[in-house]
């Protein structure tokens, strides 16, 4: 009896730190780490598919800086938006930090504090570029801000 429940404890105990490196690598997956100007900061995309959102999500909290592209009227997601960052200083020229066409609806940006420019372009199947220009400001390390970026889709217009 004794060997039943050692065996018993020991498959759980596997099971359980299987599960818990199994989420930790579908979450490494997504991730895609960026070094601007001397600046190291984590990018985060994709979100294609429930449990793909669902592991990016569920790590949302690390993350200052959270875009969602969305269709406007269906509130379908949208990926293949490309997205431009740029820090601005008072005063100066801003500074590009990065481009990238999202993998997924999701782009979670850990950025410090700072003043940010966010271009987002999409062309829909229908062949016109549409474009967003949106600045965000952050205003301490604790602070999370999530933007909806709406794009129309082809039967929309």
């Amino acid at each position: 009896m004794g060997n039943l429940k050692t065996c018993i404890c020991f498959l759980l105990l596997c099971s359980a730190l299987c599960g818990s490196v199994q989420a930790q690598a579908q979450a490494d997956l997504f991730r895609i780490d960026f070094y601007c100007d001397a600046m190291p900061f984590e990018c985060l995309t994709g979100g294609v598919g429930a449990e793909e959102r669902a592991a990016i999500q569920a790590q949302a909290n690390r993350y200052s800086l959270r875009l969602v592209t969305v269709a406007r009227q269906s509130g379908w997601y949208l990926a293949g938006v490309e997205i431009t960052l740029e820090a601005l200083h008072l005063g100066a020229r801003p500074v590009h930090l990065l481009t990238q066409v999202m993998a997924g609806p999701l782009l979670y940006l850990a950025l410090p504090p700072g003043q940010y420019a966010i271009t987002a372009r999409y062309r829909g199947d229908n062949g016109i570029l549409q474009e967003q220009r949106t600045l965000t400001q952050l205003r301490s390390v604790d602070e999370h801000r999530q933007l909806l970026l709406y794009f129309i889709e082809a039967d929309q217009n």
